[in-house]
This record gives structure tokens, C-alpha cells and sequence, in this order.
């Protein structure tokens, strides 16, 4: 009789992992990165309500970033931000920036007139004259929804601080269908 050919030695069970004080420090440094993150330059909110259709729908989450708007620093004209309500401070809205500090604002039929030069849509009723002007002091941005026809902005409340503003909306990145910049 032959002897069966050898048998291969069975692999050697691996050691458990063993955390050290450097894994438990890049842990600690991580989570204190990603609170920076979210304190400090992005954070994340809901869109509700249909202000901002067709552009936003409610539900959409949307990326935004702290750093571009607020604390003294003027949004741009056209940008979508987020902002504190000025009836309900519990309450964060998404609306766009139609006047800058030094702007004057007029409503014309159905045009938003900024400086005179239509901005699109304003939601009021056809047939409607010339509405007073209204400025746009420093320190202030006078804010509209996209629809102006289901919308609460700076039509009813005038011009909203500077300082109410939160961020600028980047990006929605929920629903996965809806994904996409904000334009």
C-alpha cells in the first residue's frame, strides 16, 4: 500500500484585531471633522412647501453650503438660499435672492422690476399698476419663491437682514430621482 499523498496543513486561524490608541485618535479626529463640517460650512434641510417649483419640490433635500451667504457676506443675485422666517424663527424657508443692498424693487402688471429691469414672474394679479417702489437698505436682500403664485417672501414681510440667512442651497440630494445642482 501507498501512502496518501499529504495533506495540505490547515491555514492558520487569524488573530482578532486588537484596536490601538491610534485608531481610537483617528476615530475621535473624524467625528470631531464631520462636527466641524456640519457646525460650520454644510449643513442639510428640507424643502416644504411648493415656493420654489418648479425648481425645487417639496421633500427635496437639499446641500447647503454656511459659507456662502450670511454673517455680512452678500449672496449674489439669482442664488437659492435658506433663510430664518421672519414670522416664525422655528422655521427655516428656501427662497431665491431678487434684490441686493441698494436695489429698488417695483411691481409692474406681472413682472418683478429690479432697478427697472424685469425679473421674471412676480405672481401678482394681471392688471395690476405700478406698486410703489420699495429699497432694499444695506444689510438687507429682498427674497422671492420661484412660485410667485404660492408664495410668502419678500412681498408680504419687505426685505430680510443679511444676517437671517443661513446658506446657499448647492445641491439636492434626495429624492435619488431629483439629484442634481440647484440652479
Amino acid at each position: 500500500m501507498s501512502d496518501p499523498a499529504p495533506q495540505p496543513a490547515p491555514p492558520h486561524p487569524r488573530p482578532p484585531y486588537h484596536w490601538g490608541w491610534q485608531q481610537y485618535l483617528a476615530l475621535v479626529v473624524a467625528a470631531l471633522l464631520v462636527t466641524l463640517l456640519r457646525l460650520y460650512v454644510v449643513e442639510s434641510d428640507i424643502v416644504s412647501g411648493p415656493s420654489m417649483e418648479p425648481a425645487l419640490q417639496p421633500g427635496d433635500y437639499v446641500l447647503v453650503y454656511k459659507l456662502g451667504v450670511g454673517n455680512g457676506r452678500e449672496p449674489e443675485r439669482n442664488s437659492v438660499v435658506t433663510l430664518v422666517s421672519p414670522l416664525d424663527p422655528r422655521e427655516i424657508l428656501v427662497k431665491r435672492v431678487g434684490g441686493l443692498p441698494g436695489d429698488v424693487i417695483q411691481y409692474q402688471g406681472d413682472q418683478v422690476l429690479v432697478n427697472g429691469v424685469p425679473m421674471g414672474r412676480s405672481g401678482t394679479p394681471p392688471g395690476v399698476g405700478m406698486g410703489l417702489p420699495e429699497y432694499v437698505p444695506p444689510g438687507h436682500v429682498f427674497v422671492l419663491g420661484d412660485n410667485r403664485e404660492d408664495s410668502e417672501d419678500s412681498r408680504d414681510w419687505g426685505p430680510i437682514k443679511i444676517t437671517a440667512l443661513r446658506g446657499k442651497a448647492l445641491l439636492v440630494y434626495l429624492p435619488p430621482g431629483r439629484i442634481g445642482l440647484v440652479r
